[in-house]
């Protein structure tokens, strides 16, 4: 197996926090394998440390793309051969389909900036429950009174 040099770490950090890619096409486009950047992430708490705030860099730049393409209305209409203009719902689709993804991944990589949940009640502090069990004794058939038995 190839091993990973601290130059080509250094590399999939910067590819990585500076795109949308995933670590699979980052170690693509660097020519090392996946399996060996992982191993060299995983060495220490050093390396794994990068990588998470390579990764917490990453949502911030999706964030930034999103709004770019929310703002981008260049394509969103088509003028059409009579010269009346049309909305092109393709394009806009895409471009929601496009924002969605985006928005979901840095929801995950950095939750408590652009996550969905909004925290009102514990200050950011864990919320702690004392929760006491009480066995109930069970009873035997016998022990059950019936009322209202029909008899007929």
């Amino acid at each position: 197996m190839l091993s990973v040099t601290p130059e080509q770490f250094e590399e999939c950090l910067e590819l990585t926090a500076t795109s949308s890619k995933g670590l699979v096409n980052v170690c693509k486009q660097l020519g090392v394998s996946y399996k060996a950047m992982r191993c060299y992430i995983d060495q220490n708490d050093d390396t794994r440390a990068k990588y998470a705030r390579s990764k917490q860099d990453q949502a911030d730049f999706i964030a930034d793309e999103m709004i770019d393409i929310a703002d981008d209305n260049s394509n969103d209409d088509i003028v059409l051969e009579d010269g009346t203009v049309k909305e092109h719902k393709e394009w806009v689709n895409r471009s929601r389909v496009r924002v969605d993804t985006r928005k979901w991944i840095a929801s995950k990589l950095k939750p408590k900036t652009y996550g969905d949940k909004l925290d009102i009640t514990s200050d950011n502090q864990a919320i702690v429950r004392n929760i006491t069990l009480t066995s109930i004794p069970s009873k035997s058939n016998s022990d059950i009174q019936l009322n209202n038995i029909d008899n007929s």
